[in-house]
């Protein structure tokens, strides 16, 4: 009785990796496409690209010039979006068809985690949005007007329609407390549209949200409400003026009216009424409060 050798099927996670990716589209000219997006070259030439491009960044120009000439054009984020369908083209090609182990598995896990934070970075740079509102007690400014804030920085594609309804500020809380806890100051606001608002309290380490947008504080200041009346007592005119805060050199704060040159605040008049009012009188106020009484700190 005689016994037939045959010979044994070897596993395919014992097999190297293959050069060539192991699925491809069945029609020509989407394999082309699929071998052209798989390739190895085509990853290193990427990946040198991006180098050369953040080392610009960092080295030739900086800071927003940096960022306006390289991390938010279009053509630095399509080499982004160019490595990241090359690395799953690459890898899953590879690994498609093979038995799922522990190995592979983290090896699974590990380039979806890298494909969803490429793909993070490029939808962060191209539709971002920060922005700085300025309100005070009672102030109601309409959250997708860019005229309501004092500096707007958005990425390529934002759009001013995605943020809805207004912002109001309702009241500033002192020495707000959470738990015992002194947060110092917090302010309870209130956001979106009428039939969808929402109302919280926000402090130095709590924020809000409201349909993807998050409110949080970014400085806190003053803003005195300044009226003109007759002589007869009827207000004609009033409006809240916002303070510019100046560093003293025994570490408190002077506020005043005025502007910021070169990152120092200088003092200044300005008309009052503002136009398109016909202005009355040039109006500079100082504000420097005062923890006996802050009622007579104005100057």
């Amino acid at each position: 009785m005689t016994e037939e050798n045959k010979d044994v099927p070897v596993e395919a996670d014992d097999e190297i990796f293959p050069v060539e990716p192991r699925y491809h589209p069945t029609h020509n000219i989407p394999r082309k496409v699929y071998d052209l997006l798989a390739s190895a070259r085509l990853a290193m030439a990427l990946l040198l690209a991006i180098l050369v491009c953040c080392l610009c960044g960092v080295t030739l120009w900086r800071g927003e010039r940096a960022w306006v000439l390289i991390f938010s054009s279009l053509w630095f984020n399509a080499l982004l979006v160019m490595l990241v369908i090359n690395i799953a083209c690459c890898f899953f090609g590879r690994i498609w068809g093979r038995r799922i182990t522990v190995i592979s598995f983290g090896m699974i896990l590990f380039h979806l985690s890298f494909v969803a934070i490429m793909g993070g970075i490029v939808f962060n740079s191209l539709f971002y949005f920060r922005g700085i509102i300025r309100l005070t007690e009672g102030e109601v400014l309409a959250s997708g007007d860019p005229q309501s804030y004092d500096t707007i920085d958005k990425g390529r594609f934002f759009s001013f329609s995605r943020i809805k309804g207004e912002t109001q500020l309702i009241k500033m809380h002192i020495g707000y407390k959470i738990g015992g806890d002194d947060k110092r100051a917090a302010y309870e606001v209130v956001v979106g549209e009428r039939v969808d608002k929402q109302q919280g309290v926000i402090y130095i380490t709590h924020k809000l949200t409201h349909k993807g947008v998050d409110y949080f504080i970014d400085k806190e200041g003053f803003s005195l409400l300044v009226t003109l009346a007759n002589t007869q007592g009827q207000e004609l005119y009033g409006g809240h003026l916002p303070l510019q805060s100046i560093q003293q050199k025994d570490g408190s704060y002077f506020n005043t009216t005025g502007y910021k040159d070169a990152g120092v605040v200088i003092p200044s008049q300005f008309t009052f009424p503002a136009p398109p009012e016909k202005p009355l009188i040039a109006l500079q106020l100082a504000y420097q409060p005062s923890k006996e009484n802050p009622s007579l700190s104005l100057k």
